[in-house]
Parts: C-alpha cells; structure tokens; sequence
C-alpha cells in the first residue's frame, strides 16, 4: 500500500472515531450539558448560597458519572 493511500485511510478511520466518541459523549451527557446551561438563571434573590452551591455540587457530580459512563 503507498504511504498516501495508508495516510488518508488512518484519517478516515480517526474521524470515525472521533465522531463515534462525541456522538457517545452526548448520549451520555446531553441532559446535563441542558442542567448546566440552566443554571445560569438559578441565582434569584430567593434561592440561598448554600442552596445554590448544593445544586451546583449535585450537578457536578452527576456529570463526572455521565462522563465515566460514557467512557465504559
């Protein structure tokens, strides 16, 4: 096989699995990428620091899972 032939079918192949690894990834997370961009409306005056640093606490947890998750 010519080295240009091997180049190009090895860059095939890591786009396919850079494609499959981002389509899994968001399987996996995409309802918490949606929890983490709501957060940003979470900050009224009548929700308290502690209360806010729980959700963010939980929020960080559960994606770290769906992160580990989608890597098995």
């Amino acid at each position: 096989m010519k080295p240009n032939a091997l180049c190009t079918l090895w860059k095939q192949q890591h786009k396919l699995m850079i494609k499959s690894s981002w389509t899994t990834t968001c399987d996996h997370t995409g309802d918490k990428l949606y929890q983490l961009a709501a957060m940003k409306f979470k900050g009224s005056v009548k929700d308290s620091r502690e209360k806010l640093k729980k959700d963010y606490d939980e929020l960080l947890e559960m994606m770290q899972t769906s992160f580990r998750n989608s890597q098995d």
